[in-house]
């Protein structure tokens, strides 16, 4: 087993580019209200902050048919002084990724890699996808019950103009 040897570190200042989603958990109140020390950044931006290590160890095939698994483990807030850490361990092409707060705190954790093969990543885009149903109006509340009674949460279906990926890149 070789020791894990750290790869590369990127450090990022998280903000929130949900504020008006909706969602009252990236609201600063709502989420106060909910026991949250402030407004949570999005999973998918925490997610956003570990893709250019990512890209920058793999290269931009890793976005094509790179597989990663992601853990998120506590909150990240706005203005949380993120420290995004690459590591490799065995010589088995995975590496892990470890978002750590200010407090030096794992918020988010993941090991990813590229597929070994074409086919792996063809074989994924088969497989069953997970139910879908159209978004509850108005929305639940987060709540056990609700998350008993209703198992599947709506899906939400987007589409991204390619006239609009230059403002959301720059944004």
């Amino acid at each position: 087993m070789v020791a894990a040897h750290t790869i590369s570190v990127r450090n990022v200042v998280a903000h929130n580019d949900a504020a008006d989603s909706g969602n009252p958990m990236h609201d600063d109140a709502a989420a106060k209200a909910a026991g949250f020390k402030g407004a949570l950044v999005p999973g998918v931006t925490a997610y956003g902050y570990l893709a250019p290590s990512l890209i920058e160890h793999f290269g931009e095939e890793w976005l094509d048919r790179g597989c990663i698994e992601v853990r998120f483990r506590r909150p990240v807030y706005v203005g949380d002084q993120l420290s995004i850490t690459l590591t490799h361990g065995d010589d088995d092409g995975i590496v892990a990724i470890a978002v750590a707060n200010d407090a030096e705190e794992i918020c988010v954790a993941a090991t990813a890699s590229l597929a070994l093969h074409a086919q792996e990543v063809a074989d994924l885009e088969t497989k069953t996808l997970p139910p879908t149903l159209s978004r509850p109006g108005p929305r639940l509340p987060a709540t056990s019950t609700s998350f008993t009674e209703n198992p599947v949460l709506g899906s939400w279906h987007a589409t991204f103009p390619a006239d609009e990926n230059e403002r959301f890149l720059d944004d």
